[in-house]
């Protein structure tokens, strides 16, 4: 039967690294700065609610704008009358209004978000 032989590793003098114990520290508060570094590479972790609320912000607003595009009566006829080809088909009528559902949702997510930064 063989063996596996598990040995802590011995720091010889070759040993290039510095252990952490020996590594010099003191007792000085950090400052403002370091403070803020430490927090930027170290951030804790969201609460899952607090994370499904953001991630579904997104869907929220695509569902609004699509059920108002599809409620509101008074805006097939003005495509239709400013779209001529939307009176062919239907299918252009649709296609025109997922692409204005898309642009007002880019507009509008964008424009929360300039305005969230300042």
């Amino acid at each position: 039967m063989n063996t596996v032989q598990y040995n802590q590793p011995s720091f010889s003098e070759d040993f290039e690294g510095d252990l952490i114990t020996q590594l010099p520290s003191d007792q000085t508060q950090p400052s403002h700065n370091e403070i803020q570094i430490v927090n930027s590479l170290f951030k804790e972790h969201q609460q899952t609610m607090s994370t499904l609320f953001e991630e579904s912000q997104d869907a929220v607003l695509a569902g609004l704008l699509f059920i108002a595009f599809t409620t509101i009566p008074n805006l097939d006829d003005n495509i239709r009358r400013f779209i001529p080809v939307a009176n062919n088909s239907p299918y252009f009528l649709i296609v025109i209004k997922a692409i204005s559902v898309a642009c007002l949702f880019w507009l509008i997510k964008h424009f929360y978000l300039s305005r969230k930064g300042s």
